[in-house]
């Protein structure tokens, strides 16, 4: 008896260990292929934006620089004069060049400073509101102390973050010092952390997640959350010891690993690095949490990635299943229980390939990428080659889903595809930015959902006649106009803005293959009212949204409820169409290939209902039917099968309810749940009848009699094993 309880102990303490050997092996091997792939692009990126960053800060200040050694030239200057015309000009000039900076100001202070107190300002301050500039005059600059800073070290620096209590805005200033006859002077160009946002999120970082700045101590100076004072006081907020962590080692000037600060990310909720890239020059620091999000990248390039992940974890399990049945064989030789030990390490081993299949499933999903997208996500990677190749750049998107369009490059990119495909409208072609924001959505069947919200567009050709766009897809469409109105642009241009309210009910195809780890796309075309007549296109208004990264959901409501599902992203894409028909116009310019924009919605479905409402009550089902044959003798034949049947009549009626609740052609994941209860419940009866018959017979208890007792489970599991592996992968 000690001898068997022995074994059982080591047998117990080898799984446990196997299985702590296969968790760390796979999780080693996705880590290191996927997140060195991601903070590789993340790195890249980061350089690019950087580059961009600094340029555009320079091209900046010496504009300032310019002005200012400008400013000290008058020779009749003097403080009654600070009102004047030409100053207030010159300001007005500098802030119009500058279409990112709130405002522009010029302080004088008393050549002679006091220690004790502050020294007596006199300032002329020009700021843009909502597109508007206004003077103002005598106006005490809240961070008269901080100005202090470039007259002492008679070198323009940058300041802040700091809070000004007048406009309720936190700023970062660019100050230039200068002495003009008695008087020292400081003229300022000043940041809104919201408008060094919107310029830093214009250079291009929704590939990777979202930028940010923050200053040496921590402080953010942009941030897409403009009411975030600080790494660290968010870090607190959540919890997040990762960010109260990186802080520190920001404020303390080490270097950053960004594998040392893998997180979930408190405004997207999904895992993600933070990269630190120093600003050279400025003392600031931009920032990247890069999104653990493969399925942004290209599809079909890691598909192959998990597949030979998945044949390697494999390849792991074979060889752990084959050293453990060896190891077993060893303890117990020709024990009469080694039969069992071994049905039970296999059903074992199998149970982990189930949980870790579902578990890449879910935070790994495999996505659906036909021979056709493979050749035309081919050709268009060697379009946007020549591409660049010919205009001199260098192209390192190839790894990346090039059909979604994240960034203002990639939309040039497949305008510039397209204009040279169809050379004839190359100079003529219309675009029309066009954005979009989902309130609701309503599945209203398997096929058909409900949604509302808003569109709208920006005009500044005014060429457009018939304004508005289509939804092709919509069975039924309701719009609205809601306004008309002049926007003044960051750049000084102006275009007009349209904004509709609309109702739609649009019918597609969802793929349920995969029923309940499912995902799907629920995409809206999008058509301008006018597409007949001008060679229109639309493009995606990036500049409308503030976080634009998929997994971000731009044009989604943060309060939106789907129930059975959740959203997972949401992006705009081009689909290339070819309409074969001029519409009925006699003069129509070409449609072929013509890149149709899309809003993409991707979700994925809750799989815990399905779980539970449907998987449970199978389980349940199949531990009644063991225990029917547990329970059962040769002379039980006909109770076993009246219990068969009963079983039978539930199973099936719940296949009819799941197949008519779905509507699927096909055959989906669930449904061989459904197929390997059938078939237990009819080896349960043959089991007892064959028993029956050969004692009949033979009057002899055959030999086979209860192998179906002891293999059920791993009959179950084996089948269910595989067909995962076949669907899945």
């Amino acid at each position: 008896m000690l001898k068997t309880n022995k074994t059982r102990i080591y047998i117990i303490i080898f799984c446990i260990n196997a299985l702590a050997a296969f968790v760390f092996y796979n999780f080693q091997t996705i880590n290191n292929s996927e997140s060195d792939d991601l903070l590789s692009h993340g790195q890249s990126i980061g350089i690019k934006v950087k580059k961009e960053l600094i340029t555009e800060l320079k091209q900046n200040t010496s504009h300032v620089d310019s002005l200012g050694k400008a400013f000290k030239k008058y020779k009749s200057f003097s403080i009654g004069l600070a009102d004047s015309s030409q100053i207030t000009s010159d300001l007005k000039q500098l802030i119009k060049k500058l279409p990112f900076i709130d405002g522009v100001g010029l302080t004088f202070h008393n050549f002679s400073i006091s220690e004790n107190s502050l020294p007596k300002s006199y300032s002329v301050y020009i700021h843009r509101i909502e597109g508007v500039l206004k003077v103002d005059y005598k106006k005490e600059k809240a961070t008269s102390s901080l100005l202090l800073k470039p007259v002492a070290k008679k070198t323009p620096i940058w300041i802040g973050p700091y809070l000004d209590s007048a406009e309720n805005k936190r700023f970062v200033s660019y100050e230039f010092p200068a002495v003009l006859d008695s008087f020292e002077f400081v003229l300022s160009i000043d940041y809104s952390t919201t408008s060094l946002y919107l310029l830093l999120n214009s250079l291009g970082c929704a590939q990777v997640g979202f930028p940010y700045l923050i200053s040496r101590e921590g402080e953010f100076l942009a941030h897409p959350n403009d009411e975030c004072r600080s790494l660290d006081s968010i870090g607190k907020i959540n919890e997040d010891q990762v960010l109260v962590k990186l802080a520190k080692e920001i404020k303390d000037g080490n270097d950053f690993d960004p594998k040392k600060y893998y997180h979930r990310n408190t405004i997207s909720n999904k895992m993600c690095w933070e990269q630190v890239i120093p600003l050279e020059g400025t003392g600031y620091f931009l920032c990247f949490s890069v999104i653990d999000q493969q399925i942004y990248r290209n599809p079909h390039f890691f598909n192959v990635q998990r597949r030979k992940h998945i044949r390697q974890s494999l390849f792991v399990f074979i060889a752990l299943l084959v050293i453990e049945l060896l190891f077993i064989w060893w303890l117990l030789g020709k024990n009469k229980n080694l039969f069992q030990f071994n049905i039970f390490t296999i059903c074992y081993i199998l149970i982990i390939i189930l949980l870790f299949s579902y578990h890449y499933r879910l935070k790994y999903p495999l996505v659906d990428f036909s021979d056709s997208d493979i050749k035309i996500h081919e050709s268009l990677t060697q379009n946007i080659k020549d591409l660049h190749k010919s205009t001199d750049t260098i192209f390192q998107d190839s790894l990346w889903n090039l059909s979604m369009l994240l960034d203002k490059d990639r939309v040039r990119d497949y305008i510039s595809i397209y204009s040279n495909h169809d050379k004839s409208n190359k100079n003529h072609l219309i675009q029309i930015p066009t954005g979009i924001y989902i309130q609701t959505i309503k599945f209203l069947d398997s096929y058909s959902a409900k949604l509302t919200g808003y569109i709208w567009q920006l005009d500044s050709t005014k060429m457009i006649k018939n304004k508005g766009v289509i939804f092709p897809d919509a069975e039924s469409c309701s719009m609205e106009m809601i306004d008309s109105l002049t926007i003044l642009l960051p750049n000084g241009n102006t275009t007009c803005l349209y904004r509709w309210y609309f109702t739609i009910e649009i019918r597609e195809i969802f793929n349920y293959k995969m029923y309940p780890f499912d995902r799907s796309n629920l995409w809206i075309r999008i058509w301008s009212k006018d597409f007949n007549k001008n060679p229109i296109l639309l493009t995606p208004d990036i500049n409308s949204y503030i976080l634009y990264h998929p997994s971000y959901r731009p044009g989604i409501d943060n309060e939106i409820v789907i129930p059975g599902w959740e959203i997972e992203s949401s992006y705009f894409s081009y689909e290339k169409k070819n309409y074969n028909t001029n519409f009925g116009a006699s003069t129509n310019h070409s449609k072929n290939v013509f890149p149709e924009l899309h809003f993409n919605i991707i979700i994925k479905r809750n799989y815990l209902d399905p779980i539970v409402s449907r998987i449970i009550p199978l389980f349940v089902l199949l531990l009644m039917t063991f225990s029917i044959l547990y329970i059962s003798k040769k002379d039980d034949t006909l109770n076993v099968a009246i219990a068969c049947s009963g079983l039978l009549f539930v199973a099936v009626f719940e296949h009819i309810n799941l197949r008519r609740t779905l509507d699927m052609p096909g055959i989906i994941y669930l449904e061989y749940f459904y197929f390997i209860t059938y078939l237990l419940l009819v080896l349960v009866a043959i089991n007892v009848s064959l028993e029956k018959w050969i004692w009949n017979q033979f009057n002899v208890k055959a030999l086979c009699a209860d192998l179906i007792q002891k293999t059920y489970w791993f009959i179950a599991l084996f089948i269910l094993t595989l067909i995962t592996l076949y669907t899945f992968y």
